[in-house]
């Protein structure tokens, strides 16, 4: 199991979920299932489809080759036994569970996926000062349960802000940060207007080839 987090609202973490869903599926055969745990539904949007009014029960749809496990308001008061019975659906007929957690580090979401415990926690941290304590948050989390981590660099635009904020993550986090940052460019939002992933819309886009790299890196790691 493969959960995506940041921390925060904003980093783009659920573009990165999806794409990296979809590009192990479509790269390399992976039968993926997606896991929505945010209340707001917006992986469930991004994909195309809609929010249940029951995600804890609600059967998985597949779109663009995976088998998404849809959000929905409910979840805000779901308890993390309930959520671990829900993820515990998605492992039963795929290779690679990638789970999209809420923003809020208090969110009983993140409870459930580490004490699962899931094999890999990523952590998407977008390039602006704000993002290196709610990383560092998540990932103390996460040490604390024994899940390995890999922080994902996302909104670079190789200058300026972002490229001394790169530096600094790169200080923090060290050998657990991914060998790629993801370029800010017009693929993401484009992508999620045209519900799709953007390794789907624009797969051939600097944000897509950064995504199916890091799938690569997962798939040869043997990351479940």
């Amino acid at each position: 199991m493969i959960a995506v987090g940041s921390g925060r609202g904003g980093s783009g973490k659920t573009t990165v979920a999806l794409g990296l869903a979809h590009a192990l599926a479509s790269g390399f055969g992976r039968r993926v299932a997606m896991v929505d745990l945010d209340h707001q539904g917006s992986l469930t949007l991004y994909a195309g489809a809609r929010p249940v009014a029951d995600p804890l029960t609600a059967e998985p749809v597949v779109t663009h080759g995976i088998s998404l496990f849809r959000g929905g308001e409910p979840l805000a008061g779901a308890t993390a036994a309930q959520l671990l019975r829900h993820l515990r659906r998605a492992e039963v007929d795929a290779d690679e569970v990638l789970v999209d957690l809420p923003p809020s580090l208090t969110d009983p979401s993140h409870a459930a996926v580490l004490s699962r415990p899931a094999d890999l926690l990523v952590i998407v941290a977008e390039l602006e000062p704000g993002s290196l304590q709610p990383a560092s948050k998540l990932r103390a989390m996460a040490e604390a349960a024994g899940v390995a981590v890999l922080v994902l660099p996302n909104k670079d635009n190789a200058r300026g802000v972002t490229g001394g904020t790169l530096m600094v993550l790169q200080g923090a986090f060290g050998r657990e940060m991914a060998s790629v940052a993801i370029k800010d460019l017009a693929a993401a939002p484009e992508s999620i207007s045209k519900r799709k992933p953007v390794t789907a819309h624009r797969p051939k886009a600097p944000i897509s080839q950064a995504l199916y790299a890091v799938a690569r890196d997962l798939v040869e790691n043997g990351a479940k």
